[in-house]
């Protein structure tokens, strides 16, 4: 019911869930449940309150260190975010989704030279590799980052025409 909810009515899935909560306070699954709900309503202080209670009941879990970095990257709490993240990657150190998230908080905290290393190390394949560097103006690396996308999609013709065109 509540993951019925959760797309009609988010407040109402939000309180079932709390239920279940109470009853099952050691399921993680149900306070996971409870944190992407608050995140999608943008609530990041909740949502960060929850995965920082997630960290507290199991340490040894990456994706609660991403949770958390991605509500203080949301709160533009940059050096916290930073440190989640570390931590996060410490668990997983090829995750390409950590690395991403680390180079954005380095990017939107100013810190360029490491958001250009970690994506470097990272390759033209990533999402976030073109982004930044649309950002920062370098169109080489844009279009370098934009060709790999484009031909890794469709490698046929379709993916090196969209990347010539833009």
């Amino acid at each position: 019911i509540a993951s019925t909810y959760k797309f009609i009515d988010m407040a109402n899935a939000l309180e079932i869930y709390q239920d279940i909560n109470k009853i099952y306070p050691d399921d993680l699954t149900v306070y996971f449940q409870i944190y992407s709900i608050y995140y999608e309503m943008l609530d990041f202080k909740n949502a960060l309150n929850i995965s920082l209670e997630l960290i507290n009941k199991n340490p040894n879990e990456y994706i609660y260190y991403l949770m958390a970095g991605d509500c203080y990257l949301e709160l533009y709490e940059y050096n916290s975010a930073i440190e989640y993240y570390k931590k996060s990657l410490g668990f997983v150190p090829d995750n390409v989704q950590v690395k991403e998230s680390l180079a954005k908080a380095y990017y939107s905290n100013g810190d360029l030279k490491l958001a250009d290393i970690i994506l470097s190390d990272i390759g033209t394949e990533s999402d976030t590799y073109t982004f930044i560097y649309l950002k920062l103006r370098n169109l080489q690396k844009v279009l370098t980052g934009f060709y790999k996308w484009c031909t890794n999609l469709r490698p046929a013709d379709y993916g090196k025409n969209k990347a010539r065109s833009f």
